[in-house]
């Protein structure tokens, strides 16, 4: 291919060649180590204000379900995360 502004000859294969391509290091999977939970009481907090619980009580709930999450350290706990977190060992 000829530039017509300075008048070489480039050849758009050859840079191509000579080029080197770095590939990113992305993890595009959410790791079991983060915890955030939004997505999980946003839609917590749908299901309750569709059911036509006052704003008092909804906030209440989510906010006590919350800290159940972030103990549990999962959006989806299981029933031996809950009879650990009910266990009186967990309290002290």
């Amino acid at each position: 291919m000829l530039d017509h502004v300075t008048g070489f000859v480039f050849s758009l294969a050859s840079a191509r060649s000579t080029m080197s391509r770095k590939r990113l290091d992305v993890d595009w999977h959410k790791g079991i180590a983060v915890e955030d939970h939004n997505h999980s009481l946003k839609s917590f907090k749908r299901r309750l204000e569709e059911c036509g619980l006052r704003a008092s009580t909804i906030e209440m709930y989510v906010f006590r379900v919350g800290k159940y999450l972030e103990i549990a350290h999962t959006d989806d706990p299981t029933l031996d995360d809950l009879y650990v977190f009910s266990s009186p060992e967990s309290l002290a």
